[in-house]
């Protein structure tokens, strides 16, 4: 496909995509005067049923006071001028619809002309042309690759979809686990996921067993899940860790002795 063929069949896209949306104004313009002139006949309708109450009531008047009364009632009312206007309203109006179709069948017309155009381009080299061949284009376009992506600010994130879209929260990803925040950035170092403490190294992979940090131990469970305030049993040895989940070491806990390791002495 040489430039000149690229060049067509841009101009045919170009072309077709002007045709849609003048086509779409048209018939959104068309539902919209459809709506007024409802309206308006509506309006109309209720200023019909306003004037028969009035004309009895002037009737009533007349019949009550003699003189002026009818046309102060009448005044009052300004009868003749709301018919007029709600009249002349739904006149406009209906006088709209018309030219809203004829536009719309104008850009109609405008689009079949531009996907006529736009497929003896796409033959000429070759290809075959439907109006969802610009759909796919334009998704393939802007398709982005699904997996690892590092922002420019150096954080990573985990593309799940053509779409851009990130993981967020716990995600299994080539045999370990990673943590992503609201906003589908990669977690590293301790994370607090509800109410249980995990920890993620520095490439951001969920750790488990025991965890040296900052001169204490820790221990983390198979699910990643800190221990804290609790005995228990590794390699057939006890150990306790405290609120915080450091374990304790060279104390005694609950009258019993925890060495230097850590460990329940007997």
């Amino acid at each position: 496909m040489d430039s000149k063929d690229e060049q067509a069949i841009k101009r045919g896209q170009e072309a077709l995509e002007k045709a849609q949306e003048a086509q779409n104004k048209a018939v959104k313009a068309e539902k919209e005067a459809n709506e007024k002139l409802a309206q308006a006949q509506a309006d109309k309708q209720k200023f019909t049923f306003d004037e028969a109450r009035i004309e009895a009531a002037i009737a009533y008047a007349n019949a009550l006071v003699a003189g002026d009364a009818y046309g102060i009632t009448k005044a009052g009312y300004e009868l003749e001028d709301k018919i007029a206007a709600a009249q002349k309203k739904a006149d406009d109006l209906s006088a709209k619809i018309p030219v809203a179709r004829a536009e719309r069948d104008k850009a109609k017309d405008a689009l079949e002309a531009a996907e006529k155009t736009a497929s003896q381009e796409y033959q000429k080299v070759g290809l075959s042309y439907s109006r969802s061949v610009l759909e796919e284009a334009e998704v393939k376009a802007n398709a982005v690759t699904v997996g690892w992506y590092k922002a420019d600010n150096g954080s990573w994130s985990y593309i799940v979809s053509p779409k851009g879209e990130k993981a967020t929260g716990w995600k299994f990803v080539d045999g370990a686990w990673y943590h992503f925040n609201a906003e589908g950035v990669m977690q590293k170092w301790w994370v607090k996921d509800g109410n249980t403490w995990y920890y993620l190294n520095g490439s951001g992979q969920m750790q488990t067993g025991w965890l040296q940090d900052g001169g204490k131990w820790y221990y983390l469970e198979n699910s990643g899940a800190m221990k804290a305030s609790q005995w228990f049993q590794v390699g057939g040895k006890w150990y306790y860790v405290d609120g915080s989940g450091a374990l304790a070491v060279n104390t005694t806990v609950g009258g019993y002795t925890v060495n230097g390791n850590g460990e329940w002495v007997k």
